[in-house]
């Protein structure tokens, strides 16, 4: 029997999961589901990079508070991928082809090395790189 499918998530959906804004209730469902096992999450080591500044720079989030979210972050034992071989490689070459940033196509790459769809909530993404397994976290259901 397979497992859980594999959902590779950016830091535009890891937000939402510590701040109440747009789409906040899809990106929580989808870590309801991980915590049920019914979903594998996974992301990139950026991830955590990327969301804690996200939140040092959110007004509503003191010091505690963005230590708090590394904690949780760390308690979720979701898998985190380093950038190397072919994935750094494809990641390279995706940030060159699709006009996207380095970091954007570290998250596009880790889907497609993982064969996994990819929700995120940038929209920088979702016009650039045009793919089926690239998905608006408000279409996770």
């Amino acid at each position: 029997m397979a497992g859980p499918k594999t959902v590779v998530v950016d830091a535009s959906v890891a937000v939402k999961w510590f701040n109440q804004e747009q789409h906040s209730t899809n990106a929580v469902k989808l870590l309801h589901d991980y915590a049920r096992r019914r979903v594998d999450l996974t992301a990139p080591y950026l991830i955590v990079y990327e969301l804690c500044n996200a939140l040092r720079y959110n007004p509503e989030f003191g010091e505690t508070d963005v230590a708090e979210a590394l904690r949780f972050l760390a308690g979720l034992q979701m898998r985190f991928r380093l950038l190397d071989g072919n994935y750094a490689r494809r990641t390279v070459s995706l940030a060159y082809s699709l006009g996207l940033t380095f970091y954007d196509a570290v998250y596009v790459a880790l889907a497609e090395a993982e064969e996994a769809e990819l929700y995120t909530a940038d929209e920088k993404i979702l016009a650039k790189a045009l793919s089926a397994n690239i998905k608006h976290i408000k279409e996770y259901r």
